[in-house]
């Protein structure tokens, strides 16, 4: 049948050692399967390595190798699209990481924040109409946008891998000109985008929202505040507007 015959495929693409009755079952020549096999998982692992490329090096060649092959054996990838495949690696791999002592705490947030580039910087999502902004209505954002929140400062290229403990907020999101950017933000900003993003209340109320969960007063000084804010998301393409 054509789905055992599917299932035997994924088999000798993805578990750890190819089971030799799979291979004897799909015929042919037992090298060129095996041949097709490093092919398909050279082909995931170089991409993955390709949006990864701080946080690969920081776990170290052989332990990533090894996580590699575990998540093929365990989770194999279930989405017919390849952008995809990033994206799943690393929310089987997070928990993991993140219950491992021997992996230091900063390494998940690095992965979990190049997961978010490669997400926004490859996601097939139309931007959506938008209107003149107005308090009274419903901020429309891009839906390439992402906020994280972080106890390292994993957004800092530098020379050694070790970033700098410290919580910050950071907003990953797809420019205009369709490349990907990392902003880091107060945490006030932080909370207004994430009130902004669902898209189901006007931006006054979301302003409230917002101050009230850093127990921020409204003063005229907020007030100011709210409208630098504003003005940075238009100019960086992240808020378009309203409806």
């Amino acid at each position: 049948m054509l789905v055992d015959t599917e299932r035997r495929f994924i088999r000798i693409c993805f578990t750890r050692e190819p089971r030799e009755d799979d291979l004897a079952a799909l015929g042919g020549i037992r090298d060129r399967w095996l041949l097709y096999r490093h092919m398909v998982r050279a082909r995931l692992r170089t991409m993955i390595e390709s949006a990864l490329k701080r946080t690969v090096p920081a776990l170290g060649e052989g332990a990533w190798h090894g996580w590699f092959d575990r998540w093929l054996d365990e989770a194999p990838p279930r989405t017919r699209y390849i952008r995809e495949i990033v994206p799943e690696l690393v929310a089987y791999c997070l928990p993991r990481w993140e219950s491992d002592t021997t992996i230091p705490a900063w390494v998940p947030e690095l992965a979990r924040l190049e997961a978010a580039r490669w997400e926004v910087g490859y996601a097939d999502a139309p931007l959506p109409v938008a209107g003149e902004l107005s308090f009274e209505k419903t901020a429309v954002l891009t839906p390439h946008v992402r906020v994280l929140r972080a106890s390292h400062a994993v957004h800092r290229t530098q020379a050694s891998y070790e970033p700098e403990p410290g919580a910050v907020h950071l907003v990953v999101y797809r420019r205009p000109d369709d490349r990907t950017a990392v902003w880091a933000v107060d945490d006030f900003t932080a909370a207004l985008v994430e009130g902004l993003a669902p898209g189901n209340r006007n931006v006054t109320d979301t302003v409230k929202a917002a101050a009230a969960e850093l127990d921020i007063p409204i003063d005229e000084k907020l007030v100011q505040r709210i409208g630098a804010v504003l003005a940075e998301l238009v100019s960086r393409g992240i808020l378009l507007g309203a409806r």
